[in-house]
């Protein structure tokens, strides 16, 4: 690849903020513990010693969690839990991937330009908002940004997909119900772009949904053997779903109200994040629809987005729509001004330090530290 001099800005930043995203997840391994990483770790022993998820050992949360900690139980046993973080690095580090190798751009640049604006965003939050933790919605982000790059703003935008995008994306779509059942309505609605463009431009994208399905169905397929190997599917469906549902749903912020309020903006300690969050995906939203050629489906994107704000969090449960919301804004913003490189670094630089520097200010999640607090506690 010959190195222009528009190209040299794009690298530059890339470094710094692939460098920052590194040390970030560094510094994460050794963050406070949380009790629903707890409940993960002990799964995977007692998985490790003969017991079945969901019927021996029984815990609330989705069966993707238990699944990626235990391929790395090996590694990590009994004595090394701090393993099991690599977790959320692996996931966010292949979301970076799908935004790099996405087909909406045109250039080198703009990959790099955007991998470093998501890169640089997400590092900038990552121990404030629990993104470091074992859990399922730095899982469900990541997720979520794989099928975003790979298929659907690619499909909204009539950009091409190769055939291994459309599996990875639908690979990665299917697997949003086993991170967290709450994801499902996202699921839905990711999935129904394709088949809704296709009625329309069934030549073209016949291939693309074939690719988007056979992915979802080798997603299903892997988790359902898991879970018939070491798992139980009526546990699951009990536990995660029934249980969930019928009860804790009762005890948590839950529904239109506590959608708006997730949705509000505020720059106070504890809000400001999700503040930022809320800008991005308004930002990302417009310039997907006003760019998008098939209209109606960048709305059913963005409706499948905000199902991710249904619970209207704004702490560490905000991570999925967090790390979406800073994708769309990202992948659109660099689409958009293909044509204007300096303007586009000078925008990469100015949003990363942006959201860098409103972290400083934020109140942490879910311990609630400030600043000073964080950096007393190493």
């Amino acid at each position: 690849m010959r190195v222009t001099n528009r190209l040299i800005t794009p690298l530059v930043l890339f470094f710094v903020c692939t460098s920052f995203f590194i040390f970030r997840n560094i510094e994460g391994l050794g963050g406070l513990p949380f009790s629903d990483e707890s409940g993960h770790f002990l799964g995977v022993l007692a998985m490790q010693h003969g017991d079945r998820l969901y019927r021996d050992y029984i815990d609330a949360h989705g069966p993707l969690v238990f699944m990626l900690s235990w391929i790395l139980g090996p590694i990590a046993g009994a004595s090394h839990l701090w393993v099991f973080r690599f977790v959320s690095t692996l996931m966010a580090s292949l979301a970076g991937l799908a935004i790099f190798y996405t087909s909406l751009f045109t250039f080198n640049w703009q990959r790099y330009l955007a991998t470093a604006m998501w890169l640089g965003s997400i590092a900038s939050v990552w121990t404030v908002q629990g993104l470091n933790l074992d859990s399922y919605w730095p899982i469900g982000g990541a997720l979520t940004v794989i099928s975003l790059a790979t298929f659907v703003m690619p499909m909204c935008l009539n950009q091409p997909v190769s055939m291994p995008q459309a599996f990875c994306g639908g690979f990665a779509t299917a697997l949003l119900p086993f991170a967290a059942y709450a994801f499902g309505p996202l699921a839905v609605f990711f999935y129904a772009i394709p088949c809704l463009i296709w009625l329309f431009r069934r030549a073209t994208y016949r291939g693309t949904i074939k690719e988007i399905t056979l992915g979802c169905f080798c997603a299903c397929l892997v988790m359902t053997l898991w879970l018939a190997l070491y798992g139980d599917i009526g546990g699951m469906i009990a536990f995660h779903i029934i249980a969930n549902q019928k009860w804790y749903a009762h005890y948590i912020p839950f529904g239109v109200d506590a959608f708006l309020h997730g949705m509000a903006l505020s720059f106070t300690p504890d809000r400001i994040i999700e503040t930022l969050a809320v800008i991005a995906c308004g930002l990302g939203s417009f310039l997907l629809v006003w760019k998008s050629t098939f209209k109606l489906s960048a709305l059913l994107a963005i409706c499948g987005l905000m199902t991710l704000q249904i619970r209207g969090m704004d702490g560490f449960q905000n991570g999925a729509f967090l790390m979406a919301a800073f994708a769309l804004a990202s992948l659109m913003a660099t689409a958009c001004l293909k044509n204007f490189p300096n303007i586009l670094a000078l925008l990469a630089f100015g949003s990363v330090g942006g959201v860098f520097l409103f972290s400083q200010h934020a109140l942490s999640s879910p311990w609630g530290q400030t600043l000073a607090q964080r950096r007393a506690a190493g």
